[in-house]
C-alpha cells in the first residue's frame, strides 16, 4: 500500500490518500472553528471517509486522548 498526504489548497483540509492495488480510498480531516479569535473546548474534529476508485476496506479504531493525553480514555 501506497500512502500519500497533502493538504488542500489554500485550506486546513488534510488529504491522505491509501492506493492499493484493488483500489484507492481518501480520508479527509478538517476542524471547523466557531470563532477563529478565540480558544474552546467545542471544537470537533472531523472526518470523512470514500472510495476513490475500485474496492478498499477502512478499519476504524477510536481512542480519543483526553485533556491532551494527560488522561486516560
Amino acid at each position: 500500500m501506497v500512502v500519500r498526504q497533502l493538504y488542500f489548497p489554500d485550506t486546513a483540509i488534510l488529504i491522505t490518500r491509501f492506493m492499493t492495488p484493488d483500489g484507492v480510498g481518501e480520508v479527509l480531516d478538517f476542524m471547523p472553528v466557531s470563532d477563529p479569535g478565540r480558544a474552546s473546548d467545542r471544537d470537533w474534529l472531523v472526518r470523512a471517509v470514500r472510495c476513490v476508485r475500485g474496492q478498499i476496506r477502512f478499519a476504524m479504531e477510536c481512542a480519543p486522548r483526553f485533556d491532551y493525553s494527560r488522561q486516560a480514555h
